[in-house]
């Protein structure tokens, strides 16, 4: 330090000393960061806010400092984002610096300032540029209302945009294929790549019914996002016209009692209510038939629609086309049949030969008529019903049938009796009872069932019938067929224990003949009751019950007791049966038996000659006088000769 002395002599003097500053008081917040650019609802990077004094000094002021963030409306739009994360922080006691992580700002694009405020202190602020985000959405600008078929009044403007609804204006979402759909048909170019988020459709247009439609945007990326505007359809240009109720109860020289009613359509079937031009109708001939269309030809349109209220036609049946047209829209026709007069007869075609109980091969067709023939297809009388019948035979099948237009076809009849000519008649009763005839030749029909026409007799074991059985071929009214092809067979059955067999030939082929006549047939077996069942592949069988009878006497049976005392009546009666060659008793013989005994110097005592009752002769009270040994008794018939010891 330089000083005067007390002699007012400049001095200099030199010392040192260290001296420590601190901090001062905070005055002033400082932020590491001018300003970024992030995308919309993007993190923004970390900032760092220090306390500084008056000389930008930074250091532990002893408390934490609390720090605010808030951001101001867009430079360019004037718009206030969203600030969204903590923004409100502390600074570290020992450091003085607060640090803002996890910020994000959701608005429109623009550029914003971050303003970061504490008590007492001046404030520092941050730029931010927020571009749009990731598409999240599409905005579609189309015209509220169309008519049917033409081109939209305007175009069709789809914009990609992110969440806050910033057109995605580059990267590769900006550019994608942006597709349009409707639920209803739509034309036009419908799938534009984007140029910086938009695509602009022209030549659009709408095809349906008139209401409101939906038309629909829809992108692939970042994820399947579509959007939709209502367009209120409505009529478009006139081209063609309609007949929206068609002419019925079309009578010679009578106004069709249903007149035609005419709308004029657009080319998706709207009505087209401004149409203005007249509807002009006009028939032609479709054959030979002429006729003349009168009436009040030529309408005036009101709405849309024209009622015709007196057309007919006069002149020859037959079928017409009437149409209707008007300026340069397509025209609209309809085939009308022209129907004449009364009805005067009732006329039978078809089938004249049938086979019993099958389906007549042909329909019986009736028709009613007038007195020109000309089938009467209007009217009650033409649908009234007909009812068949037949004399002589059974008529089944659909024997009662509306008539269509006049005429019906009876297609499922069957006539049923025995063979020859019937009758069918046909009766109507509008408008009085008529009728109309038809002979139909009944032949046989298909063959059913077997019938014994003549049956076996005379039955007796292993011998002919006395009669023969024939077996005829029916049909199931029990006419003969005359044209079968096949075989009868024949076979016998008990139904108790006994049994036999068929001899002779058992079975006849037939080949167009309805008789098969056997010969030389008969059984061979037990006596008893038995049944001849006659068959043919699908026919029904025919059966006759009949008893065979023992056959020829061929042999005696003997039965005596094994062993008897001498002189003294046998224990048990000696029994004899006469019978046939199977055994069975023949029980017609009644024929004299007499018993023997063989042995020398031995005597039978007792009736030893006894008649046969019902083929059996019964010895009681024998007895055999003798030395003793064994005794043989012959037992003897005379006729036929038998004998059996």
């Amino acid at each position: 330090m330089t000083f005067r002395d007390s002699a007012n002599v400049t001095q200099t003097v030199t010392r040192s000393q260290l001296i420590s500053i601190t901090a001062g008081t905070p005055t002033t917040l400082s932020i590491n960061s001018s300003s970024q650019t992030v995308t919309n609802r993007a993190t923004l990077s970390d900032l760092a806010i220090t306390v500084l004094d008056d000389y930008g000094n930074a250091a532990a002021f002893g408390s934490p400092t609390s720090i605010a963030a808030t951001v101001s409306s867009g430079a360019n739009l004037g718009l206030t984002p969203t600030l969204s994360g903590t923004a409100n922080r502390s600074t570290d006691t020992n450091t003085s610096v607060a640090t803002f992580s996890g910020l994000s700002l959701a608005g429109k694009v623009d550029t914003y300032t971050l303003t970061f405020a504490s008590n007492g202190l001046a404030s520092t602020t941050h730029t931010v540029r927020v571009t749009h985000g990731a598409a999240s959405n599409l905005v579609i600008s189309a015209p509220t209302t169309a008519a049917n078929d033409r081109t939209f009044g305007s175009n069709v403007v789809v914009d990609i945009v992110d969440l806050d609804g910033n057109v995605v204006t580059s990267g590769n979402q900006s550019t994608q294929t942006i597709s349009l759909s409707a639920n209803t048909t739509l034309t036009g170019t419908r799938a534009i790549s984007a140029t910086a988020g938009r695509a602009t459709f022209t030549g659009l247009r709408m095809l349906g019914t008139v209401g409101t439609k939906a038309l629909e945007a829809s992108i692939g990326v970042p994820s399947s996002i579509s959007n939709t505007a209502n367009i209120e359809l409505g009529f478009g240009d006139a081209t063609r016209l309609v007949l929206s109720r068609q002419i019925s109860g079309t009578s010679n020289r009578a106004d069709f009692s249903v007149q035609p009613v005419i709308t004029v359509q657009d080319s998706s079937g709207n009505t087209v209510t401004n149409y203005s031009q007249q509807i002009s109708a006009t028939f032609t001939a479709v054959g030979s038939a002429t006729a003349t269309l009168t009436g009040t030809t030529a309408r005036s349109v009101s709405s849309g629609v024209t009622t015709y209220t007196n057309l007919r036609l006069e002149g020859k049946v037959g079928q017409y086309d009437i149409t209707f047209a008007s300026g340069s829209i397509s025209s609209t026709t309809q085939r009308v049949t022209l129907t004449h007069g009364s009805v005067n007869a009732v006329v039978l075609t078809g089938a004249s030969t049938a086979s019993n109980a099958r389906t007549l091969g042909s329909a019986i067709r009736v028709e009613i008529q007038d007195a020109d023939a000309n089938l009467v297809t209007t009217g009650t009388a033409a649908s009234q019903s007909i009812a068949l019948t037949v004399s002589g035979a059974t008529l089944s099948g659909t024997t009662t049938r509306s008539a269509v237009a006049g005429a019906a076809d009876f297609s499922d009849l069957v006539l049923t009796g025995t063979t020859g000519e019937k009758t069918i008649t046909a009766t109507i009763l509008d408008p009085s009872t008529r009728t109309g005839t038809r002979a139909v030749t009944l032949s046989h029909g298909a063959a059913t069932q077997l019938v014994l026409t003549t049956q076996a007799t005379s039955a007796t074991n292993r011998s002919a019938f006395g009669t023969q059985p024939v077996v005829s071929v029916r049909d199931v009214s029990g006419n003969p067929v005359s044209d079968f092809v096949g075989r009868v067979s024949v076979a016998v059955s008990s139904s108790g224990s006994n049994t036999a067999s068929i001899s002779g030939t058992a079975f006849r082929d037939l080949n167009g003949s309805p008789d098969a006549t056997f010969s030389g047939l008969g059984l061979n077996g037990e006596s008893g009751s038995y049944t001849l069942t006659f068959t043919s592949t699908g026919l029904t069988s025919a059966t006759q019950s009949l008893t065979l009878s023992p056959g020829t006497a061929t042999n005696l049976e003997l039965v005596a007791p094994a062993s008897a005392a001498n002189a003294t009546s046998l224990s048990t009666s000696v029994v004899v049966r006469i019978r046939d060659i199977d055994n069975n008793i023949v029980s017609s013989s009644t024929g004299q038996i007499n018993l023997t005994v063989t042995s020398q110097n031995t005597t039978l005592s007792g009736t030893v000659s006894r008649n046969a009752v019902e083929g059996v002769a019964t010895f009681p009270g024998l007895s055999i006088t003798g030395l003793v040994g064994t005794k043989t008794i012959r037992a003897e018939l005379a006729s036929p000769s038998l004998a059996a010891t």
